[in-house]
């Protein structure tokens, strides 16, 4: 069927501008004749479709562009390409949707005539293709919207280079005073000088200061509690290290040059450097005793020294996370009295062995 003969089958008179189009859309019906007069022995079903589906998607897209892009059309010819079948209206409107700018056939998009259910490439919007292969040793192809993001960092961090210049030559020099870092809001909103020599606050306490720790330290410290006990009830505290003496008292300066402990303590004087279980002489010599060689005896007292220290430290551990629970509780009980009308009163400023004092202020009830 002829260009003209689709047009007298509309039954309209062609509008304005029709003049215009015309030769060209003559030229495309004669290519769709060639195209589909061609001979297509020893091509596939699908490859002998290739040229009508090609040159419809050229003489559709010349009618999208002249009507959207150029604007050289009105609305009532574009409407009467797409009633007399010379442009496809179903296609047009794919075009307009975001990712669908560059698909060449509705065919495309049918998912049940492709073996895998998938779309072809032309789907694909051509902002987000990769790079050809000619030119990938220039690298990544930078995209419009790769260079809006670049150049929008770009200008926010010189605004910002250039607001620092700005606060660097308005800065006041004597504008800085030592009293800004020797100064601090304590727990009840009153603003304290610090004092430089003492710390309020070890490194442990700091650390765990913060609310959400306070059921996690209760736990460590319900633990170092239970592991003291545990070595105490083991040792009995027999032989720990203590910081007293054992002072003994003489008449004279002769006599305690010439004082002999083994003889006063009356023992050996290998057991001198034993405060605990030592026997005298006179036991040694009535009672047989069983002893250990010499290394078993060493490895023994070394153990032994080895749990004490563990014990002591685990006693002054547990002191410290008694002190941080302190700090907490009272914390805890400052934040949750931070809006009531009678606000608690520091009585006595708490240090790093001890927590604040504060007294809360009865609140009668009606």
């Amino acid at each position: 069927m002829s260009l003209a003969q689709k047009t007298r089958r509309n039954g309209k008179k062609p509008p304005e501008g029709w003049d215009i189009i015309e030769p060209t859309l003559e030229q495309f019906e004669a290519k769709m004749r060639e195209a589909e007069t061609e001979p297509h022995e020893g091509k596939r079903k699908t490859e002998a479709v290739w040229p009508i589906f090609r040159i419809h998607h050229q003489r559709s897209r010349y009618i999208y562009d002249l009507y959207y892009k150029e604007q050289k059309i009105s609305r009532e010819l574009y409407q009467f390409c797409i009633d007399c079948k010379l442009a496809d209206a179903k296609l047009m409107a794919k075009w307009k949707k975001q990712g669908y700018e560059n698909l060449c056939c509705l065919k495309c998009i049918q998912v049940r005539d492709t073996n895998f259910g998938t779309n072809c490439i032309c789907r694909v919007p051509k902002s987000k293709l990769d790079a050809p292969a000619s030119r990938a040793k220039f690298g990544l192809l930078e995209k419009k919207k790769d260079y809006k993001l670049r150049a929008r960092d770009y200008n926010k961090k010189q605004a910002e280079l250039l607001k620092l210049r700005r606060l660097a030559q308005n800065k006041n020099p004597d504008e800085f005073h030592h009293h800004m870092i020797n100064s601090r809001i304590g727990f009840d909103g009153v603003h304290r000088e610090l004092s430089p020599d003492t710390d309020d606050e070890t490194e442990l306490q700091k650390k765990l200061g913060d609310l959400r720790n306070l059921q996690y330290v209760k736990y460590k410290l319900q633990v170092e509690r239970k592991k003291i006990a545990k070595l105490k009830a083991a040792l009995h505290m027999t032989d720990m290290g203590r910081q007293n003496s054992h002072t003994i008292f003489v008449d004279d300066e002769d006599e305690a040059k010439s004082f002999d402990p083994a003889k006063y303590f009356d023992t050996p004087k290998e057991l001198l450097g034993r405060s605990f279980s030592r026997p005298k002489t006179e036991t040694l010599q009535s009672t047989s005793v069983s002893a250990l060689s010499k290394a078993d005896v060493l490895e023994a007292e070394k153990l032994r020294k080895k749990q004490y220290s563990e014990l002591l430290k685990r006693i002054e551990r547990e002191k410290e996370l008694a002190i941080v629970v302190e700090k907490m509780e009272l914390k805890k009980n400052l934040q949750s009295s931070s809006n009531a009308e009678l606000q608690p009163k520091l009585v006595k400023k708490g240090t790093a062995t001890k927590a604040a004092v504060f007294q809360w202020q009865y609140e009668r009830k009606k």
